[in-house]
Parts: structure tokens; C-alpha cells; sequence
């Protein structure tokens, strides 16, 4: 059994607000041209190091109009939860340095986490899991199948809420994927749950990348630890072939029964309301109870009881008797997105009607608009936003929160260094070292060349590489720092103070 490696890729959506809407569309427009992100992220991060930063994940500008965060590859699920919240963190930061020293005259700008705003923009929010070439015998189809409806049922936890005109729904990736499998040029059309990219960087012989693009972005610690954490023991469990064929499904099953299934899920806010899968018809509860209950005889078999798979399970369980409770939605509140947003729009008096399908409607224009107020709200990074509130650790205790999974201080640690002890400890460990060194001993006028797998040194833009460091192993955390000999003072290296 081998270590699980897997990162996350998020889209920021972003806002700015003005006096006027003149000045609001010149914004825009300066927005759109990339002066104004360009300004923006140079406030964070070392130059000429192709967005790669001191923590080892990267921020660039994707499309020039708006900001990615990748994270550093990570070894748990707690590490994959402070590198999300790290890069929410660091986007606040850059967000308040902007509008301190780029906009006047009341300008003010905002990111988001979220997957679609109100004007139909979708932002994406990428799964990655790195899995092994020789154990994965089965196909990317085969994946795909055995995975679909654990995908399509996870929403009840993972979904992020929608207030649209059509009412509210649990995801707002729901309605923009339709397939099983996205070819690797289609991310920008219907897509599926899983991409079929296969760019593992690293060894291609021995790893394969499973790119997961049909993900809600979560701002909920537990749902983002249930996310990466139960996510990876089902791709364990396919790899170990422990999974390698689902019970409901016989020889007439057909996958294009998942996407009328996720269809299904994300309008009932009951959670109560079955799909049909293969011969038999299952609510998302269910689906989900069944590979809960695999994971769980799979981790006593292989004796698989570390602290962070307990969680896991803990989690799980309660998740799943929440979610079967009378009341769900409150139930599921402090722990999931689409339940929390849902309740502070009941506590400020907006309500909905349940249409005859299960689904809701907003009564009127007004009261949609104020959801999706709320909804958008929810989403701000900065110190502002409705769950950074209901995650404060100065939120009056006597009134509901959403649980914590991690710390402020791992999240701040997080934005500066990837875990470093060796049982955690990645490839990321490696590359921030690395990135440190050069940042501290490298001559400017050098030039750098850093992606996932090196970082090539060299002299001038025309020359080859002076030095590489090379990062083929996403498992090893060595950052191999060279000796500062004389033949790299005199060519590349700041000199040392005697």
C-alpha cells in the first residue's frame, strides 16, 4: 500500500464595486486587459519563479482576468485542508493590499470561492490523486464507473448550495456536468466528473493522474476533509481491488444512469428521494452508506486504523445519521456548505416553496435576489465573508458555527512552508527548500525555470541550465541543496559576507 498524493486546483471568481457603474466598467475593462490582476498578485509571491511560491504551490492568472491556486502536493487529508484554506488566505491578503495601494476613489475588489456566480460564470474546482500505473490495471473507464455513483452522491456532503431563479439546489456543479468522462481538450463545455488528462508530473511509467473536475468548491473544513479524505480511500480500495464491481449494476447497466441520478440529488433538499442505478432505485444516502460501510471493512481488514482514517470514518457515519435525520438540513449545518447557507437564509427571513418534484422555488424576484446574495456572500475570502464568520474564533459561542478541522495557525503556517515531518511530507517539502535557496543565494540576472517535476538554473535566457534540481518522486521530500562551492559563487551565487 503506498502513500496517496493529491492537490487541488481552485478558479477565483472575482468582484469590484464602485461609486459608479461607469467607473465599475472601467474597472472591468482594466480587469479583463490583466493590468489589474497583474498588479495584484505581484504583492505575494517571488518574481520570475512562474508563479511558484515559498510554500511550494503556485498562483498564476488563468485566462489573465483571474486567479488559480494550485496547493502543494500533500500526503493527508488535514494537509489538503490548510493548503485550500491557505490559498483563500493568501487571495484576502492580496485582496486587501489591492485596495490599499490600486484602487481609488472607493473602488474595492473581492475573490471568491465558488463555482458559478450569478451572471452564469463557472469556475472550476479540480481534484487531482496520483495513483499507481502497475496497480491501476483497470481502465480510466472502469474508474469512472466504479466511482460515478459515489461522486454523484457525495453532494449531500460536498455540494456548495445554488440559489438560482429555478430555486435552490445542493450543487452548483450539478447542472454543468454530463458525463462520466471529459476528453482532456473539453473542460470548458459539459463535463464530467473526471477529466481524462493524464498528466501525472511525475514518471509516467509508474503514476497516473485521476484529474477529478466535476467538484463543488467547499468552504467547510469537513466538507473539504471528507472530500480529499473519503474520495482516497475509495480510489484505495479500486486499487487494491478490493472494489471491482458495484452490486446493483448487472449486465444491462448503463452509466447514463449517473447523470440523471446527480440531477436527481441536487434538487432534493429532503435527501430522502431515490435514483435510479442499474435494477434498483437508492437515495444518495444510501450510496453513500454502502461505500462508507466498504471503506470501513476494508481499513479493519488491512488494519488501516491511523488517527487520520479514524477521522475519516468518524466523520463519515455521523455525516451519513445526519443526513437521514428529519430535519437534514439542519442536521448537516454545521458541517456542510448547502445546509449552512440554507439556514442563514432562513434566520433572515427568506423562505421557498417546495415545488410538486421535491425541488424548491423561490416566491418572488426580491426574495431570490437576496438569496443569492447570501449565497454569493458566502463565498468572500476575506474577513467579510459569511463562513470565514461562522469559522471565527470570536464568534459569540452561543451561536451556531461551522466545525473546524484545522487551525488558524496550521492555515498560516500553510501559506508560508508545506508540512515538513516525515510522515507528511511531500515532493512540495522539496520544491519550497529549493525555492527558499535560490530566493536567498541566486544571482538576479539568472534565469529560472520551475514546474511541478524541476527547477532548472540558468545563467542567462539563452544558455542551458546551469543546475537542476530534479523532483521526479512526488513521495520524496529530500530537497538535495547543493555545497556553495567556488565554481557557483563566481557564476550564479550572491556572495557571502565573510
Amino acid at each position: 500500500m503506498h502513500q496517496t498524493i493529491f492537490g487541488n486546483e481552485q478558479e477565483y471568481g472575482i468582484a469590484i464595486s464602485a461609486p459608479t457603474e461607469e467607473k465599475r466598467k472601467e474597472e472591468m475593462d482594466r480587469l479583463y486587459a490583466g493590468q489589474t490582476l497583474g498588479y495584484g498578485l505581484s504583492l505575494y509571491g517571488p518574481r520570475g519563479l512562474g508563479g511558484f511560491l515559498e510554500n511550494g504551490g503556485r498562483l498564476y492568472r488563468d485566462n489573465s482576468w483571474h486567479p488559480e491556486y494550485a496547493t502543494p502536493e500533500a500526503g493527508c487529508a488535514s494537509d489538503i485542508v490548510s493548503y485550500i484554506r491557505s490559498g483563500d488566505r493568501i487571495l484576502a491578503m492580496i485582496a486587501d493590499g489591492m485596495n490599499e495601494g490600486f484602487f481609488k476613489g472607493g473602488v474595492r475588489v473581492a475573490f471568491f470561492v465558488h463555482n458559478r456566480d450569478a451572471s452564469g460564470n463557472v469556475f472550476g474546482t479540480h481534484e487531482n490523486y496520483l495513483m499507481t500505473r502497475m496497480q491501476s490495471r483497470i481502465s480510466l473507464g472502469g474508474i469512472a464507473e466504479l466511482m460515478a455513483p459515489f461522486f454523484a452522491s457525495r453532494i449531500i456532503f460536498t455540494g456548495n448550495g445554488s440559489a438560482t431563479p429555478g430555486g435552490y439546489h445542493l450543487s452548483q456543479r450539478a447542472s454543468a456536468t454530463g458525463h462520466l468522462v471529459s476528453e482532456q481538450a473539453n473542460l470548458t463545455g459539459v463535463r464530467g466528473f473526471i477529466s481524462s488528462r493524464d498528466e501525472p508530473h511525475a514518471d509516467r511509467e509508474r503514476w497516473r493522474r485521476l484529474h477529478v473536475i466535476g467538484a463543488d468548491a467547499t468552504m467547510a473544513e469537513t466538507a473539504t476533509f471528507f472530500r480529499y479524505g473519503a474520495t482516497m480511500a475509495v480510489i484505495e480500495l479500486i486499487e487494491e481491488e478490493y472494489l471491482t464491481k458495484l452490486p446493483w449494476w448487472d449486465s444491462q447497466y448503463h452509466s447514463n444512469d449517473i447523470i440523471p441520478a446527480l440531477r436527481h440529488y441536487t434538487n432534493d433538499l429532503t435527501l430522502r428521494k431515490a435514483a435510479r442505478l442499474g435494477h434498483g432505485y437508492y437515495s444518495a444516502a444510501d450510496m453513500q452508506e454502502f461505500y462508507y460501510e466498504k471503506v470501513a471493512r476494508f481499513s479493519e481488514y488491512t488494519g488501516r486504523t491511523d488517527e487520520e482514517r479514524k477521522k475519516l470514518l468518524v466523520l463519515w457515519g455521523d455525516l451519513i445519521k445526519r443526513a437521514r435525520s428529519a430535519h437534514p438540513e439542519e442536521a448537516l449545518s454545521p458541517f456542510v456548505d448547502w445546509a449552512a447557507k440554507m439556514r442563514l437564509m432562513k434566520e433572515r427571513g427568506l423562505w421557498y416553496i417546495r415545488s410538486k418534484r421535491g425541488g424548491t422555488l423561490f416566491p418572488d424576484d426580491a426574495t431570490c435576489y437576496r438569496a443569492q446574495a447570501i449565497d454569493i456572500r458566502y463565498h468572500d475570502v476575506g474577513s467579510h465573508g459569511l463562513a470565514n464568520i461562522l469559522m471565527s474564533p470570536t464568534r459569540d459561542s452561543r451561536l451556531w458555527r461551522l466545525e473546524r478541522m484545522v487551525t488558524d495557525q496550521s492555515i498560516g503556517e500553510a501559506c508560508r512552508a508545506p508540512a515538513r515531518d516525515v510522515a507528511r511530507a511531500t515532493r512540495a517539502y522539496a520544491r519550497a527548500e529549493q525555492i527558499k535557496w535560490i530566493i536567498d543565494n541566486v544571482r538576479s540576472h539568472c534565469h529560472i525555470a520551475v514546474d511541478w517535476t524541476s527547477i532548472k538554473i540558468h545563467r542567462n535566457m539563452s544558455s542551458g541550465p546551469f543546475h537542476t534540481f530534479s523532483n521526479p518522486d512526488p513521495r520524496r521530500s529530500d530537497p538535495h541543496i547543493p555545497p556553495h562551492t567556488e565554481q557557483w559563487s563566481r557564476h550564479t551565487l550572491i556572495p557571502r559576507k565573510p
